[in-house]
């Protein structure tokens, strides 16, 4: 779903506790382990495969968001 609302290729991680593993990235960044985020990641993070978007999945999201975009200003202060 993410790949056809993005319109972009995911990239799915080996582990299922992707937020856990995140934490636990940012935590050995910010204890001096790795100098960044990115470095952290290409050193612990390992993929599973890569999703592509669905071309007919991506334009109905696509021509939501638009709609989304049009009507925004008008209800915003709704929220």
């Amino acid at each position: 779903m993410a790949a056809d609302i993005l319109n972009l290729k995911v990239e799915e991680l080996a582990v299922e506790e992707g937020p856990a593993l995140g934490g636990a990235m940012l935590a050995a960044v910010g204890c001096g382990e790795y100098e960044s985020v990115k470095t952290a990641a290409k050193v612990i993070a390992r993929t599973a495969g890569t999703v592509e978007p669905e071309a007919e999945l991506a334009a109905a999201y696509e021509i939501k968001y638009q709609q989304f975009r049009r009507i925004y200003p008008t209800v915003k202060n709704l929220f």
